[in-house]
């Protein structure tokens, strides 16, 4: 719903465009996503890759009943991976705007209602979205479905140099592995097919922290809309998210959302740095100096002082990475979507 209650229409609806973020985890995408977010126009999503997970039993339904529509929200309720309280406010009000378009919603429709209730009231407050931008990682394993789904989206690639992610990474404990090998593939393997997608933009982490309004200004001109002064706001609009919220949260989650979230809030990271061996380091730099080059970064392979356990070593942690991320996060997207409910049910049983 728009501001005072009234339903999007079908042409507004069908006018909104659709676009991505992708990324390694701690490359300062909720930083990213929180500078966006603050433009009137853009709305950015909570990451849920609901419209990969719906898009088998759904994605080619026309006509709903009512009773389909209920299943529906309860099923999106229930897959949620995040806190329900904190990005989304209300199942009946989801319900009754897809209830107004169920003679004629599309998967299209489907998943641009379903991402225009997240921040539901931030929503009603701008009125003007004209665009919506999805942050999920899962989705660059997926580039058929991106491609096929959502022909018109552009996918903006934010990166960080490989050696600081590591340790970002390493610092935040992000895997059940903390290897720095194991690290450096993760970084590898998701920059390697966010290359392959077509109409991407590149974004530095380096550059957002360095020259924040010249990275807006090429983002707003990929996304068609106006750079905005309040895009420099963040911070007060992440305060602003947790304010309206904290009567729903418990004090322990807001205390660990902060922590997450502490480049948002203008806190200094704590912690010391990793221990990152020097071989290891010079062995990463070697073994992703071409990504790096197309990413944007100088970088040029080192001479081959490397021994066969160097190698093995690197291939060993590569190997887990594709197991243990890659071929995780792609088995589950296969997995029918009753088997992911029984799953969540289980996991809040537990």
């Amino acid at each position: 719903m728009q501001n005072g209650g009234v339903m999007w229409s079908s042409e507004e609806i069908d006018a909104l465009t659709v676009h991505f973020i992708f990324c390694t985890e701690r490359t300062g995408s909720s930083l990213l996503t929180a500078m966006l977010s603050m433009h009137p126009e853009v709305l950015v999503a909570s990451e849920e890759p609901f419209a990969l997970y719906f898009y088998r039993r759904y994605g080619k339904k026309i006509r709903w009943t009512e009773k389909e529509i209920t299943i529906f929200t309860e099923q999106f309720a229930r897959l949620f991976e995040k806190n329900f309280n904190l990005y989304f406010d209300s199942k009946e009000v989801l319900k009754a705007e897809l209830m107004h378009h169920a003679k004629a919603l599309s998967y299209d429709r489907l998943i641009k209602l379903c991402y225009l209730h997240f921040y539901d009231s931030r929503c009603k407050e701008k009125g003007g979205i004209r665009v919506l931008i999805d942050k999920q990682m899962k989705y660059v394993f997926h580039q058929s479905f991106i491609e096929k789904t959502f022909p018109n989206a552009k996918i903006i690639v934010l990166t960080r140099d490989v050696i600081p992610n590591v340790k970002a990474k390493h610092r935040r404990r992000i895997d059940y592995l903390s290897h720095p090998l194991y690290l450096a593939h993760l970084w590898k393997n998701t920059y390697r097919r966010c290359l392959r997608f077509k109409s991407i933009t590149l974004i530095s982490f380096e550059d957002l922290i360095d020259q924040p309004e010249e990275v807006l200004a090429t983002l707003n001109r990929a996304l068609d809309v106006p750079y905005h002064e309040r895009q420099l706001e963040y911070s007060a609009g992440f305060n602003a998210l947790l304010k309206a919220r904290e009567d729903r949260l418990s004090k322990e989650f807001i205390a660990k959302l902060k922590d997450f979230h502490r480049g948002l809030l203008k806190e200094p990271l704590q912690g010391s740095e990793t221990i990152l061996n020097g071989k290891h380091e010079r062995l990463i730099l070697h073994k992703t100096y071409e990504i790096r080059q197309q990413l944007g970064y100088e970088a040029k392979a080192l001479p081959s002082a490397f021994g066969f356990t160097d190698h093995f070593r690197w291939y060993f942690y590569g190997m887990l990475a594709t197991l243990g991320r890659t071929g995780l996060w792609k088995t589950y997207a296969c997995i029918p979507l009753w088997f992911k409910l029984r799953i969540r049910r289980k996991k809040e049983s537990a």
